[in-house]
């Protein structure tokens, strides 16, 4: 757990559940400096003082973990609040737990959240496996966002003929111009007539951030900024204009 978390846990009104070990602890006081927490453990209501790196929240593959030992309660128990209105469940920060993490898994998960909230987005990587095989399977819409180069769009072409041959029309192509300022390799002709099939949206180079590393690694939203939202209004009107008509598709 890092110190921004930390900080965000103590001034967070709501129940935020932590963990040392496989003990719950609460934060009481944190020595930045030293990167030491005060805690208190609920089960003997024992103080320690933990350095921060052995204190964590529970992300998906705990979620996992619970359900195939019959601990799993409510699924709030892996939910972290992230702004108002979006919760995430985070994902595992070791790779290998997250490819212990079953199939079967995310269709119980769906069971549970679908009830809860209005939008469930699915954040995948690139690989055709089968946990994200199925998560397609269970959505209404997949976005795939690509870049304008030669490989982003031979794996698009690629795509595109699998969701022709299953006879699926839930892909949306979404071009993203705003990770670099130089022109791309292909003009829009040129990609459709590579990919057979249109750019459904485009995110223009203005959106481009040089604190691009700076607002991940902070954890931050870009349009969720004043700022951001104020210098890149026409990026702005090209999100609104994304989520109006995948949720009106829906």
């Amino acid at each position: 757990m890092d110190l921004k978390r930390v900080h965000s846990i103590l001034n967070n009104k709501e129940k935020c559940d932590v963990f040392y070990g496989d003990r719950p602890v609460w934060i009481q006081g944190i020595d930045d400096y030293n990167s030491i927490a005060k805690v208190g453990f609920i089960d003997n209501f024992e103080e320690r003082d933990i350095h921060i790196d052995d204190l964590y929240e529970k992300d998906l593959y705990n979620c996992y973990e619970d359900i195939r030992n019959h601990t799993f309660e409510h699924v709030e128990d892996y939910v972290r609040p992230y702004h108002e209105g979006i919760d995430i469940i985070p994902a595992p920060k070791d790779p290998r737990n997250a490819n212990r993490i079953e199939p079967s898994f995310l269709t119980y998960l769906l069971s549970k959240v679908s009830l809860k909230y209005e939008v469930i987005i699915i954040d995948t990587n690139h690989l055709l496996s089968s946990i994200n095989l199925l998560a397609f399977d269970y959505s209404d819409s997949i976005l795939f966002v690509m870049n304008n180069e030669c490989m982003n769009l031979k794996a698009m072409r690629t795509m595109s003929a699998i969701f022709e041959d299953m006879d699926s029309n839930k892909m949306t192509v979404i071009l993203n111009d705003s990770n670099k300022k130089q022109v791309g390799e292909y003009s829009i002709a040129d990609m459709k007539n590579i990919m057979k099939r249109e750019v459904d949206f485009r995110i223009p180079s203005t959106f481009y951030q040089k604190q691009y590393d700076k607002y991940v690694m902070d954890g931050k939203i870009f349009l969720l900024e004043k700022r951001v939202r104020e210098k890149c209004k026409r990026a702005t009107k090209v999100y609104q204009l994304m989520v109006d008509t995948l949720l009106k598709e829906d």
